[in-house]
């Protein structure tokens, strides 16, 4: 069976936007420019939960594992609201991040790739009591260093800024950082105050 979601399973509740596909790979290739022999680690959060990030984070993965010769990390570091797990058929229980920053499992035994080895997913695994604690730790460092390794793009998706400092402490460790801002319910001071 294969790991991204085909036609079938945009009827079992996954939300496919493949009318904004080119700009996603627009705003990855284009706007933040990964070098050709370089890896590209993101986090993706918003100002408050319910704003569409998962959507989002899972779209833009599937769009850039579809259109380049890229290898494709998606992980799932929303130890709040997980999600992306269901989307691709897999159990809540299912080993992931958290089971390989507690020293559980190792970075292999938590990937879940499609044939090609193009595209991987890794689920948020095991509930955390002090995720914040683990992200800052030096188990994550050596987390992305095998991410790196193995990806070229790698794309966190994270719980809300709302939520809890998660996404920031994520966020220092990567690349980059994108606010996903849904139109006409946050409020621009909400939006400002938290992209600052």
């Amino acid at each position: 069976m294969p790991l991204i979601p085909d036609q079938q399973r945009k009827r079992n509740g996954v939300l496919l936007l493949e009318n904004l596909h080119d700009e996603f790979l627009s705003l990855v290739l284009e706007k933040i420019h990964p070098g050709p022999d370089d890896s590209l680690s993101l986090c993706l959060s918003s100002c408050r939960q319910e704003e569409g990030v998962s959507t989002i984070v899972f779209n833009m993965a599937i769009a850039l594992s579809r259109n380049i010769q890229r290898r494709i990390l998606l992980v799932d570091a929303n130890t709040r609201r997980p999600k992306l797990h269901s989307w691709f058929k897999l159990s809540l229980e299912t080993p992931g991040l958290i089971d390989v920053l507690e020293g559980e499992a190792s970075f292999d035994d938590v990937l879940h790739k499609n044939e090609d080895g193009m595209f991987a997913l890794v689920t948020t695994g095991k509930k955390a009591r002090h995720p914040i604690v683990l992200f800052d730790g030096k188990t994550l460092d050596q987390f992305l260093t095998q991410a790196r390794q193995q990806f070229d793009i790698i794309i966190f998706d994270s719980p809300s800024l709302q939520a809890g400092p998660e996404a920031i402490v994520l966020a220092r460790k990567l690349d980059g950082f994108i606010l996903v801002i849904e139109a006409e319910k946050t409020r621009w001071e909400v939006a400002t105050y938290h992209k600052e």
